[in-house]
């Protein structure tokens, strides 16, 4: 039974193609660099980051 059943669902499986890292880092870098500058837009950040960073309690 479970031979049929993985026959059944690799029957009509086709190669891929490769994937290629640097479409992979192009395509991250792209979604990063929308999500900061929405974020930037917005002004989602915090007023007082600088001195926020300065404490130890924030990391």
């Amino acid at each position: 039974m479970p031979t049929d059943l993985i026959d059944r669902l690799t029957a009509d499986l086709a190669p891929v193609r490769p994937r290629s890292p640097w479409r992979d880092g192009a395509l991250l870098a792209a979604v990063a660099a929308a999500q900061l500058a929405l974020f930037l837009w917005l002004g989602a950040g915090r007023d007082d980051m600088q001195h926020a960073t300065a404490h130890p309690g924030f990391w």
